[in-house]
């Protein structure tokens, strides 16, 4: 369960950066960050991983200020809101 929940994670976070054709919206890419951040910092805290819980962990709340910045309708890192 745990390699399925990290794995998950991690492709969660890449697919938010990928480019191109595949590329979402500003938005979509704030969640899919956050989410698997965030998936990979519940399970380093359940295995007492403290190096990855502060690595995941920063991305959470970088990509939450996002998140939030966005739903103030705010441009993040120069961009305008999707």
């Amino acid at each position: 369960m745990s390699m399925s929940l990290q794995l998950t994670g991690a492709l969660l976070v890449l697919a938010s950066f990928v480019p191109g054709r595949w590329a979402l919206r500003p938005a979509g890419r704030r969640w899919l960050s956050f989410l698997g951040a965030s998936l990979l910092a519940i399970d380093a805290v359940a295995r007492e991983q403290w190096g990855i819980v502060l690595l995941a962990g920063a991305w959470v709340l970088y990509s939450l200020w996002g998140l939030v910045a966005w739903a103030r309708g705010r441009p993040v890192g120069g961009q305008e809101p999707a």
